[in-house]
């Protein structure tokens, strides 16, 4: 496959694990790195921990998602799971993961952020074709 535009939502299970903020960091950016190498437009989707991990962790896990989109200037969607999260009408019976009506709701907070990128990418595109 050769995506032109991928959304990266990603860390949220390592993050339930209490994996190292550092680590996680580091796995997204190589991942963005690997893409934006290959000339793929790159939306990032924000994700956020519940209480049981504590504040401190809780805060290094979350600052992870706009740090990295602002170092390597990529679409940022700052919490992917708006109006979904926590919601069990919209999500499956672990609570986590949405269920199609969840995802409906996923799609129409991030649609204004899918345009942006795509446009973006499409300004990009035509600026190497020049």
């Amino acid at each position: 496959m050769k995506p032109d535009i991928v959304i990266l939502v990603i860390g949220a299970n390592d993050g339930f694990r209490g994996i190292d903020p550092e680590l996680i960091k580091t796995n997204i950016l190589t991942i963005v790195r690997v893409l934006k190498e290959k000339k793929v437009t790159v939306l990032l989707g924000g994700m956020q921990m519940g209480q049981n991990l504590g504040q401190e962790y809780i805060t290094a896990f979350e600052k992870i998602y706009p740090l990295v989109a602002r170092q390597e200037n990529i679409g940022f969607v700052p919490f992917f799971l708006t109006g979904v999260a926590a919601n069990p009408d919209l999500n499956q019976a672990d609570g986590i993961h949405p269920r199609a009506e969840g995802y409906r709701v996923v799609v129409e907070h991030i649609f204004p952020y899918v345009i942006e990128v795509v446009e973006a990418h499409r300004a990009s595109s035509s600026k190497q074709i020049q």
